[in-house]
C-alpha cells in the first residue's frame, strides 16, 4: 500500500490511488472526469466512419450515371431511383450524402428529420445519426422507391446510428 497523502482541498490523509477524497469528495489531481472516455470514444468513432465513408465514396466516384430513356415503374427516368432518408429520436448531429454526392452535416437536428433524393442506380447513399440527448434511441433508414432497404437503431447517450449502400 502505498504512503497516505493529504488533500489538496481539506488537508484529510487519503490513499493517493484514489480518485476522489474520502472526506470531501475533491477529485485527484489528473484524474479523468466520468464520461470523458465515452466522449473521446464516441468522437473518434465518429471520425473513422467519415473517414470510411469517404473512402467508399472516393472508391465510387466513377460508378455515376444512367442508362436507358424513358419512365420506369417508379415514375422517375431509366436508372433513377427516390432515396429518402429518415431519422427518428430525441435530437442529432447528422452526416449524409446528398443527390450530388458531397457529404452534408447537419447539427442539433430537430427529429423526426427526413430528406429526399432522386439518384441515379451506383450512387452511394448515406445517413449517420449521434444521438445528442443524454438518453433515449436514434434510429435511421434508407427508403429506395418506398421500400426501407437499410435500417439501424442505437440506444443511450451519443450512440451512433449509420445506414449506408449502393444504389442498384
Amino acid at each position: 500500500m502505498s504512503d497516505l497523502i493529504d488533500c489538496p482541498k481539506c488537508g484529510y490523509k487519503r490513499d493517493p490511488d484514489a480518485e476522489r477524497c474520502a472526506n470531501c469528495g475533491a477529485r485527484r489531481p489528473g484524474a479523468r472526469g466520468r464520461g470523458q472516455g465515452c466522449l473521446v470514444a464516441a468522437v473518434l468513432v465518429g471520425g473513422l466512419l467519415v473517414a470510411l465513408f469517404l473512402v467508399l465514396l472516393i472508391a465510387g466516384a466513377g460508378e455515376h450515371g444512367t442508362s436507358g430513356s424513358g419512365t420506369a415503374s417508379n415514375g422517375l427516368p431509366y436508372g433513377e431511383h427516390r432515396v429518402d432518408y429518415q431519422v427518428e429520436g430525441c435530437q442529432a448531429d447528422l452526416t449524409y450524402t446528398s443527390a450530388e454526392g458531397a457529404t452534408e452535416q447537419q447539427r442539433d437536428a430537430q427529429l423526426p428529420w427526413s430528406q429526399t433524393l432522386t439518384a441515379p442506380s451506383g450512387f452511394f447513399a448515406y445517413i449517420s445519426a449521434q444521438n445528442t440527448c443524454d438518453y433515449g434511441t436514434v434510429d435511421c433508414r434508407i427508403r429506395l422507391d418506398g421500400n426501407t432497404v437499410k435500417y439501424a437503431e442505437s440506444t443511450g447517450a451519443y450512440v451512433i446510428a449509420s445506414c449506408s449502400g449502393r444504389v442498384p
